[in-house]
C-alpha cells in the first residue's frame, strides 16, 4: 500500500524526506517558590469545623 508521500517522491514532485528534522529544545523554565507553593495549595484558606459547621479561618 502507497502513501501519496511516496508517490510524490516516485515522481519527481517532492523531496524525500529524511526522518525528522531535529528542533531545538527550549529551555526548560524555572518556576519560583511561590509559584511551586500556589500549586501545592500551601496558601489556600482554610476552612475549619466549628460545633459541626464549615468556619473560614
Amino acid at each position: 500500500m502507497r502513501t501519496i508521500q511516496t508517490e510524490l517522491v516516485q515522481k519527481g514532485l517532492s523531496k524525500k524526506v529524511k526522518g525528522q528534522a531535529s528542533k531545538r529544545r527550549q529551555p526548560k523554565m524555572q518556576m519560583g517558590r511561590l509559584e511551586i507553593e500556589g500549586l501545592m495549595g500551601i496558601n489556600r484558606p482554610t476552612y475549619p469545623r466549628v460545633r459541626g459547621a464549615f468556619r473560614s479561618k
